[in-house]
Formats: structure tokens, sequence, C-alpha cells
């Protein structure tokens, strides 16, 4: 007696593929070889700047440069230090490393910050970002003070609103987008300052920026 021979349903054949594409998503993402996720991107960021425990704390879009218009920005803060990265996307490689700037909080200092800046061609984008770590803190003003060789300097303060700092696990948080121009010329020395409500000084931190630049 002769055997029908298995023909196998196309429900069957569906489903073996869809379970062949699932592991090699697995593979791929386990291997690092593609990134299906931002978040894997953020992870490697954290990992090369050593970065531990790193928890984002905000996602959000600037499409101001060509180059972030396929990307997503996360402030990341872990257990030392905290970071503003941008995480890029491109079809063949996934999501990958576009550019960061880190800030160290293991200091025990009341105030942490950074400077994040990214230019392409004749664009700029500039982001403040930081942590608060003092509840007697009630205002925050950055303070850039010029100094050019042979000649006297000057500083020029901004206030920080409130809109731009927030609230997230029990922490509080800076992330304001600035408009200034030249704010890293050689000389130049930021800090961030904190007030009490009655308008005393409560701490003063020195900032630094990381900058990038992209062709195009």
């Amino acid at each position: 007696m002769n055997r029908r021979a298995y023909s196998p349903t196309r429900k069957r054949i569906a489903l073996r593929r869809c379970g062949w594409l699932a592991a090699l998503v697995v593979l791929a993402s386990v291997t690092g070889i593609y990134r299906f996720l931002p978040i894997q991107a953020v992870y490697m960021m954290a990992d090369l700047i050593d970065i531990q425990h790193p928890q984002v704390v905000e996602r959000f879009y600037d499409g101001s440069l060509p180059v972030t218009r396929f990307a997503a920005h996360y402030l990341v803060d872990g257990d030392d230090a905290m970071m503003l990265c941008v995480a890029g996307y491109h079809p063949l490689i996934g999501w990958y490393d576009r550019a960061w700037a880190k800030a160290e909080t293991w200091d025990g200092a009341a105030l942490h910050g950074g400077i994040y800046i990214h230019s392409q061609g004749d664009k700029r984008v500039c982001w403040l970002y930081g942590r608060v770590d003092n509840d007697t803190i009630q205002r925050l003003t950055l303070e850039r003070t010029v100094k050019h060789h042979e000649e006297e300097g000057y500083t020029e303060a901004w206030n920080i609103p409130t809109e731009d700092i927030f609230e997230k696990g029990g922490k509080r948080y800076i992330l304001m987008k600035l408009d200034m121009e030249s704010m890293w010329d050689v000389g130049n020395t930021v800090h961030l300052i904190g007030y009490t409500s009655g308008g005393q000084i409560v701490e003063s931190s020195e900032i630094q920026a990381r900058s990038w630049s992209t062709a195009g």
C-alpha cells in the first residue's frame, strides 16, 4: 500500500518561516550584527563610556540637523555618571551610536551637568542636561565667563526656565535646548549655579561640553 507523500500546509510553511525569521532576529540582536531597537545602541554607548546601570530618563526627538532626522535622543542616568546621547538609524546596520556627551556625578556635588553640541554644515544644535541633588535649590542659572587675551573678561547669565526642570524617579533633572553662539570659545568657562528661594548660592559647578561635527 503506497502512502501519500506528506505535503505541509501553507499555514505550517508560514509558521516555519516565521520561526526561522525570529531565530535570525534573536541571533542578530545578541551578536550585535543588527540592532533592531534604539535602546540597544544606547546601552552600547553607556558601556563604551563606562556608565554603570544606565536608566533612560527621557527620550525625545530633535531633527534640527539632517543627520538627526532619523535619530532618537536619550537622557540617561547611571550610578556615577549620566549622558545625553543620540541613536541613529541605518537600514544596513540598524540603530547605532550617533553621538554622546557624558557628565560625571560621583563627586558628591549638588549639581551635575554637561553640554552636548552637534554641528553639521552651517547648522548647530546645543543641549544642556544635568541633575539637581539638593532640595534647597529652587532656581538655576547658566553663567558663561568670556576671557580674551589682554582684554578684561565679562560674564553672561541665563535663567533656566522651570519647564526645563522635571522630576523622574524621585530625582530632578535639567534638559534645556540652548541658542547660544560660540558658547565654548577658547578661554570661556561655563558654570551651572543653584540658588535658594531667597537668592543665596547653594552650589556652583563648572560644566564641560562634548562637541560632534558631522559632514554634510
